[in-house]
């Protein structure tokens, strides 16, 4: 299965921050369709018991990334029944619209799914989210702990460098979040003028406190250019 995006594609900050998101499946066979127009009718199941499922925005996860997206995955497995009296009916992939009723993406099966009287079919929800053009180089910091989700997170970031000069203003945050994370994760772009490379470095120092967990203090060197994904592991009080 695979996520395609249509035009008027998401944004991180808009998938984490959102809770009005809602999972369809669509019995539309759109052949070898990359993309749709915006204003694309998909058709639902007609089955009596089938219905929307609404997403939380808690329950997503950032797994990979690559040169064009960074890919999110939905942690739970989203499961539609026919249990109506219809004999069966054919489901080509499953789609994705906000509070308004737009479709924001969708995602097709690698081959149909007939879903007949009394059986289950379960879709694994993931997207690809474009990638800033500007900056080349990303970070997405993942804040973990060894219990409970941490709550209230605060990340510091200081003596920023590029080899063993000082850049300060190198970083930026491209969720415009006041460099508070959402969700736990913080995107940072660097400044196109740091080539980063092992000779010179990229290098900071971040402070991370959470409620309940020990304060957490790293030096990060990046000596790569590229989308990187960095995880914090916080320990427990």
């Amino acid at each position: 299965m695979r996520a395609i995006i249509p035009t008027q594609s998401i944004t991180l900050k808009e998938l984490l921050s959102s809770s009005v998101y809602f999972a369809k499946l669509f019995t539309n066979d759109l052949g070898n369709c990359e993309d749709l127009p915006s204003d694309f009718q998909f058709q639902e199941p007609s089955y009596t018991q089938y219905h929307p499922i609404l997403l939380s925005s808690n329950s997503w996860t950032l797994s990979t990334t690559t040169s064009s997206y960074s890919q999110c995955n939905y942690k739970e497995s989203l499961i539609w029944g026919n249990t109506s009296a219809n004999t069966s009916e054919t489901i080509f992939g499953y789609f994705v619209t906000d509070a308004n009723n737009n479709t924001v993406w969708f995602g097709k099966f690698d081959s149909s799914v007939e879903i007949q009287q009394n059986q289950n079919i379960v879709v694994d929800v993931k997207v690809h989210l474009n990638n800033y053009d500007y900056p080349q180089n990303t970070i997405a910091m993942i804040v973990k702990g060894n219990g409970d989700e941490p709550g209230n997170v605060n990340v510091y970031i200081e003596n920023v460098k590029w080899g063993e000069i000082g850049y300060p203003l190198a970083l930026m945050d491209l969720m415009d979040s006041n460099w508070t994370p959402n969700k736990n994760i913080l995107c940072i772009g660097v400044d196109n003028k740091i080539n980063i490379c092992q000779n010179n470095p990229l290098s900071f120092d971040i402070t991370v406190n959470a409620i309940n967990y020990n304060e957490h203090k790293e030096n990060i060197i990046i000596e790569d250019t590229g989308k990187k994904i960095i995880e914090i592991n916080l320990q427990t009080i």
